[in-house]
């Protein structure tokens, strides 16, 4: 059998697969499924890894380095979104590549980057948002 042979195999049985579709219908609706097939190996069976991606709200909160509030010697500088100065009432984040923005500013900018990386709107330095794994199913 050739990879094009296999490959169609494999497709063919991922979606008439009742598990896989059940799977895929359960987590469709509230976060972005990506699926992963070893074909390097020779056997018969191919393993098919189901994952989905992780909450960006929930990355940002517990990932990123944390918020903190303004000090005075900090209303010097201002914010790179808003353009506003800092005042001693707000917060600010620090990201790892050093740049800070009020925490509202940077949170939203981070919600609003594409599915699979969030980045520092300065610098563009990225952060891949994780995967966790849901199930892996067998195909022979």
């Amino acid at each position: 059998m050739d990879i094009h042979d296999k490959v169609t195999n494999i497709m063919h049985q991922l979606f008439t697969n009742p598990t896989l579709l059940d799977t895929l219908k359960s987590y469709s609706k509230e976060s972005n499924l990506v699926l992963s097939i070893d074909l390097t190996d020779n056997t018969e069976s191919v393993e098919v890894n189901v994952f989905k991606k992780k909450n960006k709200h929930d990355f940002i909160q517990s990932n990123l380095p944390r918020y903190k509030k303004v000090k005075k010697e900090d209303t010097k500088d201002s914010c790179s979104i808003c353009l506003e100065e800092y005042t001693t009432s707000t917060y600010k984040r620090t990201l790892l590549c050093n740049h800070h923005f009020h925490k509202k500013c940077i949170d939203k900018w981070l919600l609003r980057c594409q599915e699979t990386f969030i980045h520092c709107p300065i610098c563009r330095c990225s952060y891949e948002l994780p995967l966790d794994k849901v199930t892996t199913l067998t195909l022979v």
